[in-house]
């Protein structure tokens, strides 16, 4: 019983994570206001919401599928580590939500390579 509240609450973290990447991945593209201000504040080029955009939706793509989720949990980590090191070095606002990024992937490896069995 233990086992399967923790199979689901895996599935469920993942899946939103994923619906995270998603949204996010498809605002890359929409050339939204507020993303070209973010990538100007952050000293982004923006035309590295192009490269980042498809990274976000095969992030996406990688934790809903479970097969590759242990895989793209990994990637993601490594990611958003870099990513809030980047941020807490410029005094940035987004560190906290890539280190909750980070935080929630790392979570979801662990729990799966504890928990749940892979095919």
């Amino acid at each position: 019983m233990k086992n399967k509240i923790v199979i689901i609450a895996v599935t469920a973290a993942a899946l939103l994570l994923s619906a995270v990447f998603l949204v996010s991945g498809i605002e890359h593209f929409t050339r939204a206001k507020w993303m070209e201000e973010h990538y100007l504040k952050a000293g982004f080029s923006l035309w590295g919401r192009f490269v980042i955009g498809p990274l976000q939706l095969t992030a996406a793509a990688g934790l809903a599928i479970r097969k590759t989720r242990l895989f793209t949990c990994i990637v993601v980590c490594i990611i958003m580590l870099i990513a809030s090191i980047n941020f807490y070095s410029k005094n940035h606002l987004f560190p906290v939500q890539s280190s909750a990024v980070f935080l929630t992937s790392l979570l979801i490896f662990i729990l799966s390579r504890v928990y749940v069995k892979q095919e």
